[in-house]
């Protein structure tokens, strides 16, 4: 009677690993979320634009992004919205390893922030996931700096007149 029991859940086994496999998996649960999935590679990061908020996502490793900027200018990269602890790292340098602009390793799911200046046409930002339990979804931003206040620029025949309030005490 023994020998026909295992048989048997044997059988039940082989029965169900196949019926799975056939119908294209497990399938999940239904309805659930899908896990998130590192983006970008250090050869080939995905391209970011200025003042573009962009949905992205990280698995348990880092996802890497390019955005086109001006050389000498700073500018703002914020990460909201995570869906759990990522870090972030801005270089201004390709290989993802130097030149390190900024970074912000906040605990948890707070808004992580900092600001890089740009030595080249571009900066490179690496948001990691490794602190993460399988991923996570985030929005980031990448912010230009901001005009001086009060300073007017007129353009005309190829030239631009410049204005701005006197300063007291300013030599």
């Amino acid at each position: 009677m023994r020998v026909k029991s295992v048989w048997k859940s044997w059988l039940v086994l082989v029965f169900s690993v196949a019926l799975t496999a056939a119908c294209g998996g497990g399938g999940g649960g239904g309805g659930g979320a899908s896990t998130p999935t590192a983006q970008g590679s250090v050869a080939n990061p995905v391209v970011l634009a200025l003042n573009t908020p962009y949905q992205g996502s990280v698995d348990r490793t880092a996802s890497y992004y390019r955005v086109p900027v001006t050389a000498g200018a700073t500018y703002t990269v914020s990460v909201t919205g995570m869906t759990d602890d990522v870090d972030l790292m801005v270089f201004t340098s390709s290989n993802y390893s130097s030149a390190l602009g900024c970074w912000s390793l906040k605990d948890l799911t707070a808004d992580e922030q900092c600001s890089a200046t740009a030595t080249s046409t571009a900066l490179y930002i690496m948001i990691i996931g490794s602190y993460t339990n399988a991923g996570a979804y985030f929005t980031i931003t990448v912010t230009p700096p901001q005009p001086p206040a009060n300073v007017a620029a007129v353009p005309g025949f190829g030239l631009a007149t410049i204005t701005w309030p006197t300063v007291s005490g300013a030599t």
